[in-house]
């Protein structure tokens, strides 16, 4: 199957396209058998800060948080080691400009994976951690800080819901402790990727199913407000699979999301 990458922008506006900008470094990083980037959040200083998973084998994955300077210079580093399995899959930046990390862990055995959240201050120090989910498998996916200053997580579940997954999303408070939890799915799979805060407190949550939409994986979009309320979905795309793995309000409160499709562009099923 070949895959393309779909840009979809909910009510259009035009966009300029710039020369290519030239490459201001070219570094690796890493110091472990495996290494995987994940996110990159750029700093008000032009520094950055990486999101990774880090192992010595492929069967016990570690989160890893550094900065590096606007020149790739390692400014400090962070190790959440343990013997279970985590793995991390979105991070942000909170107002205190520490870094909430959402990922996924066997740490309980007897339930299958969680999701678990760490909360960091503003050098990658852990300031506590919190797991969540049910009796069988729920995996985070993406973190967002809210207007109010608590926190959602969105992610997947097979605790809950209606289907073999459901989007599961929970709001936080600044402690960890769990405000509301939300579903939302079919009899099939439902799947969260990304997540994004609205100007007005909305929560936006994008990803894929198969429970709606014209066939195969379509792109899927939520909409909830601050207190969780359902507002509305959307799915788009064709007879072939379409999956986004980002979103983003825009000016004018338009939305876009970025994926791949298998329905459209110059070939596939």
């Amino acid at each position: 199957m070949n895959r393309y990458l779909i840009l979809l922008l909910v009510s259009c506006t035009v966009i300029t396209l710039r020369a290519q900008l030239p490459v201001q470094f070219n570094h690796t990083y890493g110091t472990f058998s495996y290494n995987y980037g994940i996110s990159v959040y750029q700093e008000p200083d032009t520094g950055y800060v990486i999101l990774t998973n880090v192992s010595g084998n492929q069967g016990n994955n570690n989160v890893q948080l550094f900065k590096i300077s606007k020149t790739g210079a390692y400014v400090w580093s962070q190790l959440y080691a343990d013997s279970a399995l985590f793995r991390a899959e979105g991070f942000c930046r909170t107002p205190d400009k520490g870094y909430l990390i959402t990922g996924s862990t066997n740490i309980n055995q007897e339930d299958g994976y969680g999701i678990f959240v760490y909360k960091t201050d503003s050098l990658g120090h852990k300031e506590w951690s919190q797991n969540y989910g049910g009796e069988d498998w729920d995996l985070g996916a993406a973190v967002a800080t809210c207007n109010d200053g608590n926190y959602v997580v969105c992610g997947n579940t097979y605790s809950y819901g209606n289907g073999q997954s459901d989007i599961y999303i929970l709001k936080i408070n600044t402690q960890g402790d769990t405000l509301w939890t939300r579903t939302f799915g079919g009899t099939d799979e439902d799947m969260a990727t990304s997540i994004n805060i609205c100007s007005n407190g909305d929560i936006l949550i994008a990803g894929h199913t198969l429970s709606y939409g014209q066939g195969g994986y379509d792109a899927l979009l939520l909409r909830f407000d601050n207190d969780g309320n359902y507002k509305w979905h959307q799915t788009y795309g064709g007879s072939g699979d379409e999956q986004i793995h980002g979103v983003r309000e825009r000016f004018g409160s338009d939305i876009i999301m970025g994926g791949y499709t298998s329905s459209y562009g110059m070939g596939g099923d």
